[in-house]
């Protein structure tokens, strides 16, 4: 009964001292079993159909389509007006005025136009000859809306919210898949504690047994045996925790989890995580300045600020504008309706020609000075915002990255604690066994043990988390 007890401990040892394969293949007991779910094919399946980033795409598309529109103001546009007036027999007036305007990026608008006005009665100031007349010309403001424009300015901050949300996608895909794994981490460490628990309540049921056998041979006191009773029930409250902890935690890693068809699918009854593999060489901090420089550039909430200033200087300049004189030039060379080639000879413009100037201004400007410092107001506080992200993603990238070095660290010296652990609780047995030491004893140093692997495991875990985390501090897309 001894060495049957004695080849199941070593087996137990060397399951704490790798912590990488499950249970059941090193000592026979039963695994919590299933389809295995690894980290990188369950962030994938969270990436393929989440919600979250399905409504993502959808703003990004929003977004897309703003630019589409606003560049609609700047689409050439085609217009016509027909009147006729008769009175009896007499013809009052025949108006015939088309026109095909193109808007340009710089401000001016070209103009083409045709208009007819004949009649007994009309206008004058409308009175073409029959042929009617053909203009080409440009319309180009000289003060107020040289610079910019309310359309140029529409454009302008449709193009800064698609890049907003296009930094957005990103902040929210490497959040959700922070989240994610964090979930998946939790999962991991409850399956681990509940193997862990299941493991050492078969160990305290197998050392039951034995004891029994030991009292009845006459080898050790019967007290001994309430002892190794206690344990065994201990134990298995341990594991009926355990075993609920992971259960809890497998609902909530399967909560990020959907179907194509939009549905929620959680992890199989029976799934398992693996235990995850970590790279021997330790992350490299000298990084960290090329980090910082490129996280002030690019990480998405360092972008979404700036977008954000784009948006509110883009205003400001429009707003700039008012306090200039709202002065507009328009030019136009003329000719015969069935005369088209004078319009392309300049030598013919100089008496074929309509020209206009309009202009306007306030006196006092208060309207226009007030929208013009509350909008510049705006353009300082979006540059705190931008100055704050920059700040703050800076600190995140060392508190990430400081947090991963520990961690790495601190998982090798508690795999050595897992083993100096395991080697106290084998010495214990071997001197309970030649009578030295008490069952007491050798379930304290076995308590040890597992309180040591379940350590073991939850720096396995955080390690999981602070990987995904400097890659978010960072900014890096994750999808």
């Amino acid at each position: 009964m001894r060495y049957r007890f004695r080849a199941l401990a070593m087996h137990i040892v060397c399951f704490v001292a790798s912590a990488t394969a499950t249970l059941d293949a090193q000592s026979g007991t039963a695994s919590v079993g299933g389809d295995v779910v690894g980290l990188d094919a369950f962030q994938q399946r969270v990436l393929a159909n989440h919600p979250e980033l399905a409504q993502i795409r959808n703003d990004q598309a929003q977004a897309r389509q703003q630019i589409t529109a606003a560049k609609g103001v700047f689409d050439p546009k085609l217009s016509a007006s027909l009147a006729n007036k008769r009175f009896g027999s007499e013809p009052y007036y025949a108006f015939t005025d088309v026109a095909l305007s193109v808007p340009t990026f710089i401000g001016a608008d070209f103009k083409l136009g045709f208009e007819r006005g004949v009649g007994s009665k009309i206008n004058p100031e409308r009175e073409t000859s029959s042929g009617g007349l053909l203009s080409l010309g440009v319309s180009i403001p000289l003060g107020r809306n040289l610079i910019t424009d309310e359309r140029r300015t529409l454009l302008t901050q449709a193009r800064a919210q698609s890049a907003i949300a296009d930094a957005d996608a990103i902040a929210v895909t490497n959040k959700l898949l922070l989240r994610a794994t964090k979930a998946y981490a939790d999962w991991y460490l409850t399956y681990r504690k509940s193997v862990i628990a299941d493991s050492s309540a078969r160990l305290a049921e197998f050392r039951l047994a034995s004891v029994i056998a030991r009292v009845q041979a006459g080898e050790i006191a019967p007290i001994d045996s309430v002892e190794a009773q206690l344990e065994v029930r201990r134990r298995r409250v341990m594991m009926l925790e355990a075993q609920n902890e992971a259960r809890i935690a497998a609902l909530d890693a399967g909560a990020f989890l959907w179907s194509a068809n939009g549905l929620p699918e959680p992890l199989p009854e029976r799934a398992t995580p693996t235990t995850p593999t970590f790279p021997q060489v330790a992350t490299d901090t000298t990084d960290l300045g090329t980090w910082l420089m490129d996280a002030r550039r690019g990480h998405p909430d360092v972008r979404k600020a700036e977008g954000k200033m784009a948006l509110a200087a883009a205003d400001w300049r429009l707003n700039a504008q008012g306090l200039l004189p709202n002065v507009d030039v328009s030019l136009a060379a003329l000719s015969k309706g069935d005369a088209i080639n004078p319009l392309s000879q300049p030598s013919s413009w100089d008496n074929n020609y309509k020209t206009a100037v309009t202009g306007s201004t306030s006196l006092l400007l208060r309207k226009e000075r007030g929208k013009m410092q509350a909008s510049a107001l705006k353009v300082e506080s979006a540059r705190l915002e931008r100055d704050l992200e920059q700040r703050r993603v800076a600190i995140e990238i060392r508190n990430a990255l400081t947090t991963l070095v520990l961690l790495e660290a601190a998982l090798q010296l508690q795999r050595d604690n897992v083993r100096s652990a395991a080697l106290l609780r084998d010495a214990e047995e071997a001197r309970f066994a030649s009578g030295e030491s008490t069952l007491l004893t050798v379930n304290l140093r076995e308590r040890y043990l597992l309180d040591e692997l379940i350590k073991f495991e939850q720096f396995n875990a955080k390690l999981l988390t602070a990987r995904v985390a400097l890659a978010c501090a960072r900014g890096i897309p994750l999808s």
